[in-house]
């Protein structure tokens, strides 16, 4: 939600800006330096550690009366922690933040508490009496004292540069060093990285890519039986990351560079949460070419280099290229026909029937309420009235699945430079949740094509052309499959 919250409030006609550090540090920054901005909305506890503008609660805030609770700096440090606001950073850092991990902290933590349970309202308490006692100031320019703070600490004086780094974090208008473009390319292509970036033209995942060859993805509701939706994604990001460093040219050619401007093999580094990933560590993964075998010898003639991709390539040809990284069964020509707004729709579902090795993740009657809920003619007050369903934890688990998928092709987008407009790969012009729901529940109950579509003839003529295009080239082809099976008023063509 966070990814796609962005393009939301951009496609309502605000200015979004991605930054390629730390928000919060950007957000406090901003709100210090521009008199406009008289407060911070939000609900982030670093915002009271900064020396910036008041801070307002999000969580508290009433749309109706728009009242909230206002968290007072000077209040919460001298009245309730009985320390100065300036020692605020340092108090922050040792209850653990970005830079001074809690896991290093555990041993401490207990010992502050005194007990094999860590209670934040004792710790706080008992911390504060220890930063007052020990008259430590949080100055990060004072060694001998971080040196003292370390050792009280961690037991060494080794890990005192976490103390300086993160009570250094809170420092406003401190220097900062961005991070650089990790590949040797063209001095137009490290701008267009930037510029695309910080004015959020690109989803984070592109810049993330190609200066720290990292990716993450958060936790979901999911099936834990089940294949996690970041691995019936992942050959889809791996095939970008070869896109992206040029790697599904062909191996003797001079640009297929697997190696960074610093001589480091690339290897990205993905931080996915799912069952069975106890993320201590990043899982590393390699890039993967295109299925060269599948293409034609004009073809690959085609495939440009990551720079010319972006700057010298025609809208179809990256569409094709688009088609090549998603590696759908899906014919190219029928792909071309689609309406914008239905390619990210179809290229998913497609992928999930007949892109994986293991065969079809989705049943068919799932795939038929995927594409009729996509083309219900419904106003958000129709569906906001929509009675609530009964919640299907199968319904749940597809919509996350569906929901990684539109990030996934995202992120293809973004890297063949968009061969259609990002607003037509959001999801809202073409899937609900509620929706779907209650289709996917009513399909079970009475499995027919005039009830799946609401009795709308449009709707019913629009599925008969929209569905045999999701199902090209599957094992659910209509060639192939009778739908008669699934729905007892399947009659193609309509």
């Amino acid at each position: 939600m966070g990814l796609l919250a962005r393009f939301a409030i951009k496609e309502l006609g605000s200015n979004v800006y991605q930054t390629d550090r730390e928000a919060d540090d950007v957000i406090a920054e901003y709100a210090m330096k521009n008199k406009e901005v008289f407060a911070i909305l939000s609900q982030d506890s670093d915002f009271i550690i900064y020396n910036t503008k008041t801070y307002l609660s999000i969580s508290h805030l009433n749309l109706d009366t728009l009242h909230t609770i206002h968290y007072d700096r000077k209040c919460f440090a001298e009245q309730y922690l009985y320390l100065y606001v300036e020692q605020l950073p340092l108090f922050a850092c040792l209850v653990g933040n970005d830079f001074v991990p809690s896991d290093k902290l555990r041993k401490f933590h207990h010992s502050v508490c005194n007990s094999r349970r860590i209670h934040i309202s004792t710790m706080a308490g008992n911390l504060s009496n220890i930063i007052r006692g020990e008259r430590w100031t949080g100055d990060f320019n004072n060694l001998q004292e971080l040196n003292h703070i370390s050792l009280a600490v961690f037991g060494n004086f080794n890990d005192s540069h976490l103390i300086h780094e993160g009570l250094k974090s809170y420092m406003l208008g401190s220097y900062y060093s961005p991070p650089k473009v990790c590949i040797a390319v063209d001095p137009s292509m490290e701008r267009a990285v930037y510029e695309r970036h910080l004015n959020c033209f690109n989803s984070p995942y592109i810049f993330n890519l190609l200066c720290n060859l990292e990716y993450e993805s958060s936790e979901v509701l999911e099936d834990a039986t089940r294949l996690p939706s970041a691995l019936v994604y992942r050959e889809i990001r791996q095939r970008c990351y070869g896109v992206l460093f040029n790697y599904f040219l062909k191996p003797n050619y001079q640009e297929n560079r697997m190696h960074t401007k610093y001589g480091d093999t690339i290897v990205i580094k993905e931080w996915c949460a799912y069952k069975g990933n106890l993320m201590k560590y990043p899982e590393l993964i390699k890039p993967l070419p295109l299925d060269m075998y599948s293409i034609s010898k004009d073809e690959i003639g085609q495939i440009p280099r990551i720079e010319d991709l972006w700057f010298n390539c025609s809208e179809i040809q990256k569409l094709w290229l688009f088609w090549r990284i998603l590696q759908i069964p899906m014919e190219f020509n029928q792909l071309v026909t689609l309406p914008k707004e239905q390619i990210v729709l179809a290229c998913i579902l497609n992928y999930l029937i007949g892109g994986l090795k293991m065969g079809p993740i989705l049943q068919p009657f799932e795939v038929a309420v995927f594409v009729a809920q996509a083309l219900w003619r419904k106003s958000s007050e129709q569906l906001k009235q929509l009675r609530a369903p009964f919640v299907d934890a199968v319904a749940v688990n597809l919509s996350t699945l569906f929901m990684r998928g539109v990030t996934a092709v995202l992120m293809v987008l973004n890297v063949c430079d968009s061969p259609f407009p990002m607003m037509y790969a959001m999801p809202w012009r073409f899937f609900d949740g509620k929706l779907f729901h209650h289709l996917h529940n009513e399909a079970k109950r009475r499995p027919n094509v005039r009830e799946l579509c609401g009795n709308q003839n449009e709707v019913i003529k629009d599925f008969y052309n929209l569905l045999p295009v999701v199902i090209n080239n599957t094992a659910y082809n209509i060639e192939n499959f009778d739908w008669r099976t699934v729905f007892e008023d399947f009659k193609y063509p309509f």
